[in-house]
């Protein structure tokens, strides 16, 4: 296989690249919470990606204007990966589980 039919078969990315204002602090929150919600995958800090779709499209583009809303800047962009992290790699964030948001308390309680 050559490196032109290689690239055709490459996952198609969404990528949302954004900054937000240092205030108000809510709104980092809110945009982490919903980021965290459609499963996003943060690959640097302000930088998340979803795999390309009509809805993954979507979701962003109601963040993006969100975050524009908010006073924040924002753009979102399709790419494939082509060197660095792989499609798998990315891939395997995705489904990797999702740590607990909640801490369960450490007292046992008596039956």
């Amino acid at each position: 296989m050559n490196v032109g039919t290689q690239r055709t078969l490459a996952l198609s990315w969404l990528l949302l690249v954004h900054q937000l204002p240092a205030k108000p602090a809510y709104l980092r929150v809110k945009i982490w919470r919903r980021l965290q919600g459609i499963g996003a995958i943060a690959l640097k800090n302000a930088v998340h990606a979803l795999p390309m779709s009509e809805g993954t499209q979507e979701d962003f583009e109601w963040l993006l204007r969100e975050i524009v809303e908010g006073g924040g800047e924002a753009f979102l962009c399709e790419t494939r990966l082509i060197d660095g992290l792989s499609d798998d790699q990315v891939r395997k964030l995705l489904i990797k589980p999702a740590m607990p948001t909640t801490r369960r308390s450490s007292r046992t309680h008596a039956p």
